[in-house]
Formats: C-alpha cells, structure tokens, sequence
C-alpha cells in the first residue's frame, strides 16, 4: 500500500469531540478554512498535551484541551451560503460515519433534510436561498437540542409551520434592511415645485434616480441635489 497523494484538512479536535457524542457544532468547522485554522490552531498551541477534565454521561474524564476549546472564527450556520452548507454537510456526515457513533438513521435524516430543501418550492421564490439557510441551521439546533433530551423528531421531514415562520422573519427583516438603505439616501433630498423635500436613491443605472414621492423615474441631474 502506498501512502496517498494529499492529505485532507480535518476539523479541529473539538469538532470531533462534540460530533462524537452527538452534540451540535457549527458546520462551519468542516468547511476549508474551518479545517485550515484548526491546523493553525494545533500547530500554534503549546498546551495541546495538556489535559482538562470533563464530564460525559455522568463520568468524569480527561481529555486533551484542544478537544474542549472551540475555535474564535467560526461562523454560525445562519451566516453560510447554502452551497457552503451543502459542502459542509457532507464533509461531516463522512466524520459522523467515521465515529461509529451515529445510528444510520440518524444519518439519514440529516442527509434526507438536505435533500427535501433542495426540492422544495420556496427556492424559487423571493430570498429563496436565506430562508433554506436559516430553516436548515434553527432545524438542526433543535433536533440536537431534542436528542439530548433523549427526545426528537423526523428532521428529514419539512416542518411547514417552521417553514411559514422562517420565510416571514426573513422577508420582514429584508423589508427593514431596504427601509434603512432608504434612509440613509436621504442625504440625496431635493424639493417640488409645492417646495415639499424629495428623497431619491440610485435605481436600476446610477444616470437615473427614483423620486419616492411621486414614484416616477428621473434623470440624474446634479442641480436637484441639496
């Protein structure tokens, strides 16, 4: 057997620690740069020989410090881009398998609910792509929050109500976004003719502005700004 050509970045110890024993951790651990700064974490530690004391089940044990530390630069599930989650997924349901662990069941659900958002109906809707991100990252946190409490349900299986919820928050959140974009172009004001203050912000080509009191399209003309 001859030894292989590249060696695959692997998550940091904590990472592994808490899939192990079937914990919830950040996908963002699996991802390239979460395996990269683990490396750069291992090689920068003076103290990964040092051991600290946990508990498991109710039994205390030792365990390397680099096991029980989380990384500073992790991103929550929330902020990834599906495709970064999809990567992710994959990279850790390889290591859930590699545990020995994991019940296949358990596995499946995690691939299974993947699968059900890449095919569901809201993708080709308004913020499509968020509202996946954010049903599949508060979906996970529960189901790991329910299996600790020896508890759970179908993950593999759309929650419609959940699903409603999220696309709301996350429609809502971007009307707010817009409103406060708008705000902040206030600084482009100009007046009408009933010398009432207009406020415009660049729309569709930076040669027209769009006057939001009357809802008409004008061209840019730098002798209506205040």
């Amino acid at each position: 057997m001859v030894i292989l050509g590249y060696v695959a970045p692997r998550p940091s110890g904590y990472a592994l620690n808490k899939l192990k024993n079937l914990q919830y951790v950040e996908l963002d651990y699996f991802m390239i740069r979460g395996c990269n700064e683990a490396q750069r974490e291992r090689e920068t530690m003076s103290n990964h020989d040092t051991f600290g004391l946990t508990r498991v089940e109710n039994v205390a044990m030792f365990q390397p410090i680099s096991s029980l530390k989380p990384l500073k630069n992790i991103h929550c599930n929330e902020e990834l881009s599906w495709d970064e989650m999809v990567i992710a997924k994959n990279k850790m349901v390889d290591f859930m398998n590699e545990s020995g662990t994991w019940p296949p069941a358990h596995v499946a659900a995690t691939m299974m609910l993947f699968v059900e958002l890449e095919n569901h109906h809201t993708w080709l809707e308004h913020l499509g792509n968020k509202i996946m991100v954010t049903y599949a990252a508060r979906a996970r946190r529960l189901w790991f929050d329910m299996l600790e409490q020896k508890k759970g349900f179908n993950l593999g299986k759309i929650g419609m109500e959940l699903m409603r919820n999220i696309t709301n928050e996350v429609r809502d959140n971007a009307r707010q976004n817009e409103m406060a974009q708008v705000r902040k172009m206030s600084r482009f004001r100009g007046k009408d003719s009933t010398n009432r203050p207009l406020f415009f912000f660049p729309f569709f080509s930076p040669m027209q502005l769009r006057c939001i009191a009357c809802d008409a399209m004008l061209p840019y003309d730098a002798t209506v700004l205040a």
